[in-house]
């Protein structure tokens, strides 16, 4: 079953009722501490009840890509409209086999009696136990999941990843967040580019996070965003910042 302490609560037209999901690799996602993109959630939503199973989603470093990959995987998979109730966040770069690490019981309890091995996993796992573990699984919940894999570079880089060869691209939907226009013009992939946040976006993330702002001043506090250049990441890592008590922020 679900880890309560890792499923999350939407006020959201989508989920009414809400489903039972599994989640995994969201420990650290908040959903207070992001603003939601419901025009880009909109977008992912039609992709995920359309017949395509992979989407790229692309951008410049610090748009929060990330971020809104795990909102929508969380959303989608309590969502009665989609029809995978298993959502996976796995990080691409050197995390990889740590997350495969910990994705092999996690599947394997959501088999339950029928898993593919009795043999438990840690670090002296090879390379090639833990990926064929995953890929046996996922063959096994064919159709009940939508995977993040997140922070790829360019194709090749995904490619020459050993931990990743056979992966069952059409038993799921797949998500790949990137810096990387070339998963654009991917066979099988539809894409959808993520940009720094419109006025609106930031003006409400602003808002709703920097309570002590002292200015009614909409100006102001666009010069402010201005300043970071409206991308979600520098804006959090300021209000972090704040938060700590190393620093506050103050209208220009």
């Amino acid at each position: 079953r679900s880890d309560p302490a890792r499923m999350f609560f939407f006020a959201d037209k989508r989920q009414e009722p809400r489903v039972e999901s599994f989640l995994f690799g969201l420990d650290d996602f908040d959903p207070n501490e992001f603003q939601a993109r419901e025009p880009l959630q909109d977008s992912l939503f039609d992709w995920a009840q359309g017949q395509g199973s992979k989407m790229a989603v692309h951008g410049m470093g610090g748009t929060g890509k990330s971020s809104l990959a795990k909102d929508f995987i969380v959303r989608a998979s309590e969502s009665p409209v989609v029809k995978e109730d298993i959502g996976i966040f796995i990080r691409f770069q050197q995390f990889l086999r740590n997350d495969y690490i910990s994705l092999v019981p996690f599947l394997e309890d959501i088999i339950g009696g029928d898993k593919t091995s009795s043999t438990s996993v840690g670090a002296d796992t090879s390379n090639e136990d833990l990926r064929d573990r995953v890929n046996a699984c996922l063959k096994k919940l064919q159709g009940r999941w939508i995977i993040t894999i997140d922070d790829v570079g360019a194709p090749e880089s995904y490619t020459n990843n050993d931990m990743l060869k056979g992966f069952p691209w059409a038993k799921g939907r797949v998500i790949v967040t990137t810096r990387s226009e070339a998963w654009t013009t991917k066979v099988g992939f539809q894409a959808l580019r993520v940009e720094s946040l419109s006025d609106a976006e930031a003006l409400a993330l602003v808002r709703d996070r920097v309570r002590h702002w002292s200015s009614e001043s909409d100006g102001e506090v666009m010069r402010f965003v201005s300043e970071l250049g409206a991308f979600p990441l520098a804006l959090s890592q300021a209000f972090a910042t704040c938060a700590s008590g190393k620093g506050r922020v103050a209208a220009p």
